[in-house]
C-alpha cells in the first residue's frame, strides 16, 4: 500500500470486546486517580469480557517517559496519575494485543498515538467511541519497541510543552 493509504479494518468480531480492557485502563487514567486503582479497573474489564486471568501472561504497561516504561502498574503500583503524564497501556488477549500512548490531562485521557496508517478498530466505550489499534498481521518486535519508544518520548516533549520533533513524522 502507498504512504497513507488505509490498511484494511480488522474484521474479527471477538476484537472489538477484546479492547474493553484497554479502554477501561485509558478512562480510569485520571489526574489525581492511584495508577494501582486505574490499574484494577482495567484488571476487572479483563474478567467482564471473560478473560479473568489474561492480564497475569503479559504486562500492561504504565507511566511512560524517557523509558519505555517508568514502572509497570500492577494492583500494588506507587504513585498518583498526574496532570499531563503518559501512559502506554498494554492490553493484551491470546490472539490480540495492542498498546496506545495516552496523556492524562485535567480533562481526561488523550489517546496520541493515533496514526494514520495503522489499522483501528471502533470500540464502544461508556464515554463514547475509542478508536483502538488492531494489527491484523504479525509486526516484529524490533518494530514494537522502535515504536513503543518513539511514543514515549513524543509523549514526554508534548507533556514538557516541547513540538514534536519533525524527524519523526509527527
Amino acid at each position: 500500500m502507498g504512504s497513507g493509504e488505509q490498511q484494511p479494518a480488522v474484521r474479527s468480531p471477538r476484537l472489538p470486546s477484546r479492547q474493553q480492557p484497554g479502554i477501561k485502563l485509558h478512562l480510569a487514567t485520571q489526574v489525581g486517580t492511584p495508577v494501582k486503582d486505574a490499574f484494577r479497573q482495567g484488571v476487572a474489564a479483563y474478567d467482564a469480557v471473560g478473560f479473568a486471568d489474561e492480564w497475569h501472561l503479559h504486562h500492561q504497561g504504565g507511566p511512560c517517559g524517557y523509558q519505555g516504561h517508568d514502572y509497570l502498574g500492577s494492583p500494588t503500583a506507587p504513585g498518583v496519575v498526574l496532570e499531563n503524564q503518559p501512559f502506554a497501556w498494554n492490553r493484551s488477549i491470546t490472539g490480540t494485543k495492542s498498546k496506545d500512548t495516552i496523556l492524562a490531562t485535567s480533562t481526561g485521557p488523550e489517546i496520541i498515538t493515533a496514526a494514520r496508517n495503522w489499522p483501528t478498530v471502533s470500540v464502544e466505550g461508556e464515554d463514547g467511541v475509542w478508536a483502538a489499534a488492531g494489527h491484523p498481521r504479525p509486526v516484529t518486535r524490533g518494530s514494537l519497541v522502535r515504536s513503543h519508544l518513539w511514543r514515549c518520548m513524543l509523549a514526554a516533549r508534548l507533556a514538557a510543552g516541547l513540538q514534536p520533533v519533525p524527524s519523526c513524522g509527527a
